[in-house]
């Protein structure tokens, strides 16, 4: 089974993901997946790829899907077969969520920018290039705290109060629209460890 965490910059599911991968590892095969994915030449990339401003926005784009797609193609379709769960820290959904916004200035019409990233992530999708995952946990926040989060990491393109609300808003969209696929998990309402508590309760009612 593949399970994605998705949500804003620093909102929580990276550590949401390794709480989880640590609990269910007890009763379960576990793998865990980010994206961009933690393999070459990904890792070397990732500061570039977050934090070049010289790169244009589309640009950017395809190069997350690239890297999306190199790391579904080396690892995931691998191990799925192989691994009860595979837990990613961010995948398919953030294609939409984020680049919606980013590649807002670069289209003259805005159906020209959804259907840019709709018919690349359809032609992906038909020819297994990428899938979707089969239950998604959107971690929502406060904009204001996530950002304060950041400041304790490397710079991005992304560190934008504006774009993350944004971004907030069109996961949100995403989860309405997904057939109960994506649940919606708020962080102002809960501790990390009910998040923890709550997200592994409904991975073990799945996995049964």
């Amino acid at each position: 089974m593949l399970i994605s965490l998705e949500g804003i910059d620093n909102v929580g599911k990276t550590a949401l993901t390794k709480r989880l991968g640590r609990r269910l590892s007890k009763n379960y095969s576990v793998r865990v997946f980010h994206d961009p994915p933690a393999i070459e030449p990904w890792i070397s990339l990732r500061p570039t790829l977050l934090s070049d401003k010289r790169i244009s926005p589309p640009s950017r784009a395809l190069l997350f899907l690239a890297s999306r797609i190199d790391g579904y193609s080396r690892f995931l379709q691998k191990m799925l077969p192989r691994y009860d769960l595979i837990l990613c820290d961010r995948f398919i959904d953030s294609w939409f969520a984020y680049q919606t916004v980013v590649l807002r200035r670069s289209f003259v019409r805005p159906k020209d920018k959804t259907r840019f990233l709709g018919e690349l992530n359809r032609i992906c999708i038909e020819t297994n290039l990428l899938r979707f995952p089969d239950k998604t946990y959107l971690i929502t926040g406060d904009v204001s705290e996530t950002l304060k989060r950041g400041l304790k990491k490397a710079p991005s393109v992304f560190d934008n109060a504006y774009l993350q609300k944004q971004v907030q808003r069109n996961f949100i969209r995403l989860a309405k629209y997904s057939n109960g696929r994506v649940e919606i998990v708020d962080s102002t309402k809960l501790t990390l460890r009910l998040m923890t508590d709550r997200i592994e309760r409904s991975i073990r009612t799945l996995l049964r």
